[in-house]
């Protein structure tokens, strides 16, 4: 299990904007403050930050219920004029390298069009098409977008990919993907096409979340990790302790918040249990708090131990014991939970970015004015999943070099802070940072926002690096729908996980 390190150092109240994952969850994130320059880490661009977000206690609680995501950064000073000069400064020296990355020289081979395959109905899929129609009129060569949903994606990718058709070009790519497809060599890795000055200007984790046995094998686009939002307003109607950045919830203050906010129609929070990818997720992350680990650095698992039960175990009684969340868990993902939340229904709901854009969207919520967010609560540990996409290169592709020209233009800095714009969650650049930090649209709750989702970032475990990682989630996802189904006691369905788990890693 490898420790997320900090995006931003000192991370006291970062100041940042917006994009998401959608999955995967999936940023943007500016700041006032002075800014470091972009060949420094990321660490280093965004501690340089720490003076613009929190100060707004008073100001933050004038503003609306989104406004209620500074009191996740509430504490520091405000700072917002400082970005100025020094910050564009940064942002334009920053650019230098990404720029240089997605300069349009000739093509030696021009194909007609590409083939790209997407996850349909993610957010930012409908971003990407708009912006790559400058690429398509730029080269002259079409894009034909293959959209799959996300419950079939994995699967369709890999019967496509075996047969080594080359109808694919390019693919987005999952962080928990890239191990699996790599090993089977379905995706052309990076490292002899990136220039370096270009690599170093990406996020070191995202870099190597997208790559396998010291080998690059997706470009990112983001990384992201499930954040709380929640109802300041009812927390303030049942006399209940708002989290603040410095001191999320307890699991015990999360579990009576529940418990007082449940009524009518109204529960404290979800539960997804779906047969899916994203619940398995959720499931890992309980995990993760109580201090368990999943697969260990030896390939050893250790889905059984008393911390995975006592981790699932509070997840399960959310549901069947403590009836905070409504029924239908075995139904529900994460598009049941952000649509729950949006209608009112939710008191509190862990989701990932993404959802921050349709909970925030008074055309798409009831509670677009009534919300906040903070980090999820702390058990033993407080940390939860952290994950990222990326966009790959098909091994078959018989267009590699149109396939790779495009793949740099939307990961250059000026399309992920397009992207941001109209998305949320934290960036991939550092030069994409600087460019948000100068940006003077950017407002104080979407900055407070984004310290909340790069603190979750910072604080994330991620998901274990193996070929193998999607026959393990199946297998988790069994267990987790048996224990909350009541087929098994949570022991039980663990302990059979964890000898199928054993079989898979022999």
């Amino acid at each position: 299990m490898k420790k997320v390190h900090r995006l931003v150092s000192s991370l006291c109240v970062v100041v940042l904007l917006a994009t998401t994952l959608a999955a995967c969850g999936g940023g943007t994130t500016p700041t006032a403050g002075s800014v470091t320059t972009a060949a420094t880490t990321t660490t280093a661009a965004a501690s340089a930050t720490t003076a613009a977000a929190g100060a707004t206690t008073a100001a933050a609680s004038a503003t609306t219920a989104a406004a209620g995501a500074t009191t996740a950064a509430a504490g520091a000073t405000t700072a917002a004029g400082a970005t100025t000069a020094a910050a564009a400064t940064t942002a334009a020296a920053a650019t230098t390298a990404a720029a240089a990355a997605t300069t349009a020289a000739p093509l030696a081979n021009k194909p007609d069009k590409i083939t790209i395959v997407v996850q349909a109905g993610a957010p930012e899929v409908t971003i990407y098409k708009e912006l790559s129609k400058t690429w398509e009129q730029q080269r002259g060569i079409k894009i034909e977008w293959v959209e799959i949903p996300q419950d079939s994606q994995h699967d369709k990718l890999v019967t496509e990919l075996s047969s080594r058709s080359g109808a694919f070009d390019a693919l987005g790519l999952d962080q928990p993907w890239v191990a699996e497809f790599a090993a089977a060599g379905y995706i052309e890795p990076l490292d002899g096409r990136i220039s370096p000055e270009d690599k170093n200007d990406f996020s070191p984790n995202e870099i190597s979340m997208q790559s396998y046995q010291g080998k690059l094998y997706g470009l990112p686009h983001y990384m992201f990790a499930p954040v709380m939002y929640y109802r300041p307003d009812l927390f303030d109607k049942h006399g209940l302790r708002k989290p603040t950045l410095e001191q999320p919830l307890t699991k015990e203050e999360f579990l009576t918040a529940a418990q007082k906010i449940t009524g009518g129609d109204v529960f404290g929070t979800i539960v997804e249990a779906k047969r899916h990818v994203v619940p398995v997720t959720h499931m890992v992350e309980y995990i993760y708090r109580e201090g368990g680990v999943i697969i260990d650095a030896n390939k050893k698992p250790h889905v059984n131990s008393p911390e995975a039960i006592t981790g699932v175990q509070f997840l399960v009684d959310l549901v069947n014991k403590n009836k905070v969340a409504p029924l239908g868990a075995l139904g529900f993902d994460h598009v049941d939970n952000h649509t729950l939340f949006s209608q009112g229904k939710l008191g509190m709901a862990i989701n990932w970015p993404y959802a921050y854009s349709l909970i925030s969207d008074p055309k798409q919520s009831t509670v677009s004015d009534k919300f906040a967010v903070t980090l999820p609560f702390k058990a033993v540990k407080s940390t939860t999943v952290v994950g990222g996409w990326g966009v790959a290169m098909t091994k078959d592709s018989k267009k590699k070099e149109a396939a790779w020209d495009w793949m740099k233009f939307i990961t250059s800095t000026e399309q992920l802070y397009n992207l941001r714009k109209k998305s949320f969650g934290p960036p991939a650049r550092q030069s994409e940072l600087a460019k948000l930090q100068a940006d003077p649209t950017i407002t104080q709750v979407q900055r407070d926002t984004l310290a909340v989702m790069l603190k979750a970032v910072d604080n994330g475990t991620l998901i274990p690096n193996i070929p193998e990682w999607n026959q393990v989630s199946d297998v988790l996802n069994i267990a987790l729908q048996d224990a909350i189904g009541g087929k098994k006691s949570v022991k039980e369905a663990l302990d059979a996980a964890q000898a199928d788990i054993e079989k898979i890693l022999r």
